[in-house]
Order: C-alpha cells, then sequence, then structure tokens
C-alpha cells in the first residue's frame, strides 16, 4: 500500500507540473497577443504615443521637432470615394500636366513626393500646395535598400524631405507612403518597428487598393492603366488609388481624363487624402 501510494503521489505531481507548465506557456501567449492587441488598438485611438514611452529605443530621441498632431480615433471612410495619389515626383514633364487636368475637372488629389531639388521642382511644389492637393512623403532618396537599413535610417531620410516641405514651403506634411508600400521585400526586418514609431510622432501612411500598374519594368499603355484603375475601383466602397507622376510616365497622364470622366458619370467623388481619411493598409501589427 505504501508502495503503490508513493508511485500514485509522484504521478500526481508530474502530472501537475506538466498541467503547470502547460498553463504557464498558454498565460504567456495570451499576454503577448494582447500586448500586440493593445498595440494595434492603441494605434488607432491616439495610445501609442504612451505605449511607445513605455518602452524607449534610442530612436525616439531623434529629431524632436519631428512630431505632428493628429487625432487616429476620428479618421473617416467615404463610401463611393476616389483618392488619386502620385508617388515619385515632382517631374517637369508630368507632374504640371496632371495638375492642368485636375484643375480642369475641379478635383483634388494627393502627392507623395520625393526629394528633386531644382527650381522647376519647387515651382510644382508650391503650386500643388497653392491648389489645395495634398502633400505626403515618399521619402527623400526613394532607395530602398538606405533607408529600410533600420528604424534610424527611415527616420533620417523622412526628417530631410519633412523639414525641408516646413522650412522651405511652410508645409507639415502629416501623412506619408512606404517606397514599394508598408510591407515589401525590403523592409520586413523594420517595418513592424517603422510603424509604430511613426504613430507615436503623430504620421498616418497609406497603402493602396488600386493601381494603375503604370510601374511595371514594360510600361503600360493608356489602355491597361484605364481598364486596371476601374476595374479595381469598381471592386471597392472606396478607392486609394496608385498613380505615378515621375518623368518617364506619360501614359498614365494620358489615360487620366478617361479615368476621371468615366468614374464621375458612374458616381463617384473625387477627394485629397488627409490625416483625417481612413487609411489602406497591406502591413498588420
Amino acid at each position: 500500500m505504501k508502495g503503490r501510494f508513493s508511485v500514485r503521489f509522484f504521478k500526481r505531481v508530474i502530472t501537475f507540473t506538466v498541467l503547470g507548465i502547460i498553463l504557464a506557456l498558454l498565460v504567456t501567449v495570451i499576454i503577448q497577443a494582447l500586448r500586440i492587441g493593445s498595440l494595434k488598438e492603441g494605434v488607432l485611438n491616439g495610445t501609442a504615443h504612451a505605449y511607445a514611452e513605455s518602452q524607449p529605443m534610442d530612436y525616439q530621441k531623434k529629431y524632436p521637432e519631428l512630431y505632428v498632431e493628429n487625432q487616429f480615433e476620428k479618421l473617416k471612410a467615404e463610401t463611393k470615394t476616389v483618392y488619386l495619389t502620385f508617388d515619385d515626383g515632382p517631374s517637369k514633364e508630368n507632374t504640371r500636366k496632371i495638375l492642368d487636368i485636375l484643375e480642369e475637372y475641379e478635383i483634388k488629389a494627393t502627392f507623395f513626393m520625393v526629394h528633386n531639388g531644382n527650381k522647376v521642382a519647387d515651382e510644382i511644389i508650391q503650386r500643388v500646395i497653392d491648389e489645395g492637393h495634398t502633400i505626403g512623403i515618399h521619402t527623400y532618396s526613394h532607395d530602398y535598400e538606405e533607408v529600410y537599413q533600420s528604424v534610424e535610417s527611415y527616420l533620417d531620410d523622412f526628417n530631410k524631405l519633412w523639414s525641408n516641405l516646413k522650412e522651405r514651403f511652410g508645409y507639415e506634411a502629416k501623412i506619408f507612403r512606404f517606397p514599394g508600400g508598408s510591407i515589401n521585400a525590403y523592409n520586413l526586418a523594420v517595418y513592424d518597428k517603422i510603424i509604430p514609431e511613426m504613430y507615436r510622432r503623430g504620421f498616418l501612411y497609406y497603402d493602396w487598393n488600386a493601381s494603375a500598374e503604370d510601374a511595371m519594368d514594360s510600361g503600360a499603355s493608356k489602355e491597361q492603366i484605364v481598364k486596371a484603375i476601374l476595374r479595381e475601383v469598381r471592386r471597392n466602397d472606396r478607392s486609394i488609388v496608385l498613380m505615378h507622376d515621375s518623368s518617364y510616365m506619360g501614359t498614365t497622364v494620358e489615360a487620366l481624363p478617361e479615368i476621371i470622366e468615366t468614374l464621375k458619370e458612374e458616381g463617384y467623388t473625387f477627394k485629397a487624402l488627409d490625416e483625417t481619411v481612413k487609411p489602406v493598409s497591406f502591413a498588420r501589427l
């Protein structure tokens, strides 16, 4: 009896020990999931700042002026709305032509700009501002390998263009777009660190859910661009459309009037993005 009791006792000890380990692992997994969920929820409810301060990093001390005011909890999503966005400009060849078209149809758009330091580019930037369009940061260099080395390198590059716009044009950009989108082959190791840091500083990023597909190596014809955009816009409740206004995007300019006219006839409204618009995002924290 005594021997059987001892064996039974130790079996129970082992069983409860194993169950305790399993329970501890489950609790750990749940806590980690809640932390990730809290960060994501905090980003949209304006508490990302408090979260980030609870886990300070050296890069958080950089560029103390690189902050903007945003109220993430008031983001809106308007149906049947199209947000035309143009990346990689300004260019003297195409950005002015696009501005002329937008003026003709009396609609506003968004320009995610890179640095192009010349007099013509400065004149275009001023025109974009004067005509009521939105400027977003698309990084200074657009060098994927450079900007995605680390959070620090991203901030270094971002701040160059952001501070240039603020100091020279009095324009405070509050939105941005990652080169290649918020998650891509170059930023897999850092996107989940860059995003909360940019939210902490008040900046919103915008991916897209409709694309002109005008940045393909082989180029895209006017017909291909029109077809691609109309197809994808019609699938969405609202659309953030990716287009490009860099120097070799002539067919994008050619396609723009038909896109605008067709969508207007179908009852769509065109607006520029700003910090009150709910983003389309590839990345999920």
